[in-house]
């Protein structure tokens, strides 16, 4: 009998061909608000950073400087102790000559011998505070028996040139706690027009490289059949994307940033922080000078979290 084309074995011919493809794709943003304030808030953390590490050297400047003159003030104190003992010894033994040829009472040389006694507690008292000041010294600086040179003589302090307006520029330009109020004003805004750029539209550059190599014939019977051989394809253009509504999901962030960073005052700004540490400099400070000297000074440190100062005031409030 004849055969025909219609019904003569099926032959796949897919199953004798491999398909290859790789793409790679990139995008690079051309405009997006939130990624630029995303930036200018990492660089105004970077610069709060910096502040506190020249807070953090100026602080140990300060608390180094202070060990030293504490370890020469207690080696003074030990001497001037010193001095004091040799010369109570020799009226010790002067008293105790005289009542024995019957030129003093009993109550002299008893007197004579308690202040021997006291100047005696004295210089024990003034090097066990030496030693402690000297390891205190020894812990910041890192080394032990760290060299201590007495201040030259005579001690000549060189006049103050400025006014006391020049200090008070000086300070708010360079002071890292003013610098670091700054700062933080400024994140809190960064942060603020951050959350309410996800209003706002952003714009890609997009592109598209990819290869298909095919090593036999493919997608017959399909209508995409490909034959042997290596296809490329390329593509670039511009992805505008264009929020819409998001479940009001940018109006609460606007309002968790505004709750976190605290309604911006209309007087925070650095104009009136010049004028408050003038008035403070002008005002304040020389009446917690002048408590500091009569012992009734009570501080609170203002930088810790809203309940440690309230109990530290409620503590000072108190006592």
């Amino acid at each position: 009998t004849a055969r025909t084309f219609s019904d003569s074995p099926a032959y796949d011919f897919n199953s004798y061909s491999t398909n290859s493809q790789a793409a790679l794709n990139a995008s690079q943003p051309l405009y997006n608000k939130a990624s630029t304030e995303t930036i200018s808030s990492a660089e105004k953390a970077y610069e709060v950073a910096r502040t506190d590490l020249q807070a953090a050297e100026q602080d140990l400047i300060v608390r180094l400087a202070q060990a030293y003159f504490d370890v020469l003030a207690a080696q003074d104190d030990l001497g001037t102790t010193q001095a004091n003992l040799k010369a109570i010894t020799e009226q010790l033994a002067s008293a105790k000559r005289n009542f024995e040829v019957g030129t003093a009472t009993i109550t002299d040389t008893r007197e004579a011998q308690a202040r021997f006694d006291l100047t005696q507690a004295q210089q024990i008292a003034a090097d066990n505070t030496l030693r402690t000041r000297r390891a205190a010294l020894d812990t910041l600086v890192g080394k032990t028996d760290v060299a201590r040179r007495p201040l030259a003589t005579p001690v000549v302090i060189p006049p103050l040139s400025s006014t006391l307006q020049d200090w008070l520029t000086t300070a708010n330009n360079d002071s890292p706690d003013v610098r670091k109020a700054r700062l933080a004003y400024d994140i809190a805004q960064i942060e603020t027009e951050k959350a309410r750029a996800g209003h706002l539209p952003t714009l890609d550059l997009v592109g598209s490289v990819g290869a298909n190599d095919n090593t036999g014939l493919s997608g017959l019977g399909t209508g995409a059949a490909q034959a042997r051989g290596t296809y490329r394809n390329a593509s670039i253009g511009l992805q505008l994307n264009i929020p819409v509504f998001a479940g009001f999901a940018v109006q609460n962030r606007v309002k968790e940033t505004l709750a976190a960073g605290g309604t911006p005052r209309a007087d925070d700004n650095p104009e009136s922080f010049r004028k408050r540490l003038g008035e403070y400099q002008e005002k304040t400070a020389p009446l917690s000078s002048y408590y500091a000297s009569t012992g009734e000074l009570k501080t609170v440190d203002g930088m810790a979290s809203i309940d440690e100062v309230t109990a530290a005031i409620g503590a000072v409030l108190g006592s």
